[in-house]
């Protein structure tokens, strides 16, 4: 199956100060045109903007330059009409897209920083979880609550890239964090197809990504291997596995944790962090 309570309310920054609603406006209007596409690409090096009572404050994030031609190409890769590029520059909400790519760009630096020897692969994003955050296996919940203060948080600058104060919850990510949080170096999470596959007419469904898109999503697994000094790679499930052997990559696969496989999961990655 796919990857798949902390946070700011609507109208506020993650450290509390209100934002200007004219402004969020604004900024939503000219995401969605296209003659603006290098000034977000510009701001997605930045934190968001945030009004205090001195006006507004723009701060730097300190992630690595590293990733950009990974990403820049996941934001460009056409999908089908059953699938969602959550990253994409070229349709959606073209605002939410460059917070997730924002997201992604945090996470892989803090696994650089981290100096991940473990990737785990999984098969696709789910709807409540990468979908949103751009993160795999990371819901809302888990996103903003961070992970033990070494990644992920509203604290790090994560942000929130859907409307309202709700937040989403992913119980396969839920249960892969809770299994991973004490494997150190912590791994890193990826997925064989890196877009999400729905049943259409309706996004929020998940379904197995199909041949044609675990052949779209291999030359990115392959490309973050030679990113990450990855010397363990584990698939979580079927079609990851799948994957992987049509590459030629070595891997152990593990049970996913969906669908009444939790124990079987946890008790696969209890012996590889032997």
């Amino acid at each position: 199956m796919l990857d798949g309570d902390a946070g700011a309310e609507r109208g506020h920054g993650q450290d509390g100060e209100e934002r200007q609603p004219f402004f969020a406006g604004v900024v939503g209007r000219l995401a969605a045109r296209t003659e603006f596409r290098l000034f977000f690409d510009f701001l997605d090096f930045f934190d968001f903007f945030v009004f205090t009572q001195s006006g507004p404050i723009v701060r730097f994030a300190a992630m690595s330059r590293r990733f950009d031609r990974l990403i820049d190409t996941l934001s460009t890769t056409a999908v089908s009409a059953r699938a969602c590029n959550q990253y994409s520059r070229l349709e959606g909400d073209l605002r939410q897209n460059a917070i997730r790519r924002r997201n992604l760009r945090l996470y892989l630096s803090d696994l650089e920083s981290i100096g991940s020897r473990m990737l785990l692969i999984g098969e696709a994003p789910s709807y409540r979880g990468g979908r949103l955050t751009g993160i795999p296996f990371v819901s809302e919940t888990v996103m903003l609550g961070g992970i033990d203060g070494i990644i992920l948080g509203a604290d790090r600058g994560y942000r929130k890239a859907t409307d309202g104060p709700k937040l989403s919850t992913e119980a396969s990510a839920t249960m892969v964090w809770g299994t991973i949080r004490g494997i150190e170096p912590l791994p890193a999470l990826w997925n064989a197809f890196p877009f999400h596959p729905f049943h259409a007419p309706d996004p929020n469904t998940n379904r197995v990504p199909t041949t044609a898109e675990l052949e779209t999503g291999a030359p990115f697994i392959e490309w973050l291997l030679r990113l990450l000094p990855i010397e363990t790679v584990v698939a979580i499930g079927n079609q990851a596995s799948i994957s992987l052997t049509r590459l030629g990559i070595a891997h152990v696969r593990v049970r996913h944790p969906s669908q009444g496989g939790k124990n079987l999961f946890v008790a696969g990655m209890k012996r590889l962090a032997r």
